[in-house]
């Protein structure tokens, strides 16, 4: 049963990432979730391709996971990979699902116009989102209700 489990974890887990490179609506939120989700990848397989080839101690079995995990946080650390968006103002609130949410967005590198979005963001679970870009001009006021929620989730000061 648990040989089982973990076979539908590594499933789970490349759906989720090849969701989340190639799709342009399902987004991770959450860089540690995504980096856990990559540990546990990377992790299973490099343990599965050593007991081909004969590599099944447990000292190998255990310490993968933290070679792994060091490697993702130097790799983090060092390199821009899934820069994170963070909402500074949710503008609109679906009327019918209180879940999806109309956001301004900006990431945490710079203020360029290109790292700033208005997306129509629906939230699947707590670290997992569908999103799509969205023109503000052109936005249902019998379905979307005016908010301007001001969140702030780089922490700018002021506002």
């Amino acid at each position: 049963m648990q040989r089982v489990i973990t076979y539908v974890l590594f499933i789970f887990s490349l759906a989720l990432l090849l969701l989340d490179a190639f799709s342009k609506n399902f987004y991770i939120n959450n860089r540690l979730v995504l980096n856990l989700i990559v540990i546990y990848f990377i992790s299973f397989a490099v343990i599965k391709i050593g007991s081909l080839l004969k590599l099944k101690s447990n000292i190998f079995k255990t310490s993968i996971p933290f070679v792994v995990a060091i490697c993702c946080f130097f790799f983090n650390l060092f390199f821009i990979w899934n820069r994170p968006w963070k909402t500074d103002t949710i503008l609109y609130q679906n009327r019918h699902q209180a879940s999806r949410t109309i956001e301004f967005q900006m990431d945490d590198m710079d203020n360029s116009p290109r790292c700033m979005r208005t997306i129509d963001r629906l939230k699947i679970c707590p670290f997992v989102d569908w999103i799509r870009k969205v023109d503000e001009g052109h936005i249902d006021t019998l379905e979307w209700k005016k908010v301007n929620i001001y969140v702030n989730e780089l922490g700018f000061k002021g506002g």
